[in-house]
């Protein structure tokens, strides 16, 4: 899976997404994430591995390693 291919399936739920060595805790939406000029250069990245923090049951943080 490629980092553009998981953001496209990111819910409402994401209270913020941190991308290893890019943002810490973004919180702006994915449309701004999709806007960033870091973005761009690695949207075509494969993922390499994800993990869910839980903040409570509606609501987690998404970290991704890519």
């Amino acid at each position: 899976m490629r980092l553009y291919e998981l953001v496209n399936k990111i819910n409402a739920c994401v209270a913020c997404i941190s991308i290893t060595g890019l943002c810490d805790e973004y919180r702006d939406g994915l449309d701004s994430l999709m806007q960033e000029p870091w973005y761009k250069e690695n949207c075509d990245k494969p993922v390499k591995k994800i993990n869910i923090i839980g903040f409570d049951e509606c609501s987690f943080e998404l970290s991704i390693e890519i």
